[in-house]
């Protein structure tokens, strides 16, 4: 099933933006969630579903950036569909600090905490080895600084957050999603984070994320 991401334009041309200056986006969320799970009103209840006739399984999440959708897994089994948002550069993987963007890859989550700013915060395990590849090759980062990043990495740890590739990214909520005759509209507004509502950070802390899950984000 398609999906339609457009950037807003107004009478001018030009992109019409918030009140903050962001620009708004529009895009329609089609609920790619298991047929069998559609009419279950809460995580929670999905989940327990799933595992009374399949058992505990794998947890993960997908994000696709170019869809602005992210997809809550047990196995290959996808028990919810909620809407996304990114950092203000969209587009593209995250490269360096402060270059607004966020990561594309596969990471853990290493902490779920409740945060005072942002409901709940999952924190991601960038930069990975791949980040740290690539920062290496182009001279972004020394071998020192990579070397760190791998061996925090192959401990289970948190990877460094004070090398040239940045860091303090995770899944958090205080996205805004504005229905408007089936499509939403919405902002990229975060310094590189996922955002999702309030009511989806509350559902995933409490009913689903734990340290360690995989989240794979993708182009």
């Amino acid at each position: 099933m398609p999906f339609l991401v457009t950037v807003i334009t107004s009478c001018s041309g030009a992109p019409p933006k918030d009140r903050f200056g962001y620009r708004i986006y529009r895009t329609s969320i089609v609920d790619e969630s298991s047929a069998l799970f559609k009419n279950i009103p809460t995580l929670k209840k999905r989940v327990e579903c799933y595992m009374a006739s399949s058992g505990p399984g794998v947890r993960r999440i997908e994000i696709f950036k170019s869809r602005f959708i992210m997809n809550y897994y047990i196995d290959d089994t996808i028990i919810k569909t909620c809407p996304v948002s990114f950092g203000i550069n969209p587009r593209g993987p995250k490269l360096s600090r402060d270059d607004g963007c966020t990561p594309e890859g596969t990471y853990t989550i290493t902490s779920c905490e409740p945060s005072e700013a942002f409901i709940f915060y999952l924190s991601l395990s960038y930069p990975n080895r791949e980040d740290a590849d690539r920062a290496l090759s182009s001279g972004l980062i020394s071998q020192k600084d990579h070397d760190r990043i791998f061996r925090a990495l192959d401990a289970g740890k948190a990877p460094p957050q004070d090398t040239a590739l940045g860091g303090d990214v995770g899944i958090h909520g205080q996205a805004v999603f504005v229905e408007h005759n089936g499509s939403y509209e919405f902002v990229n507004k975060t310094l590189g984070c996922p955002a999702v509502t309030n009511s989806d950070i509350t559902e995933m802390y409490r009913d689903f994320a734990v340290k360690g899950m995989t989240v794979i984000i993708h182009p």
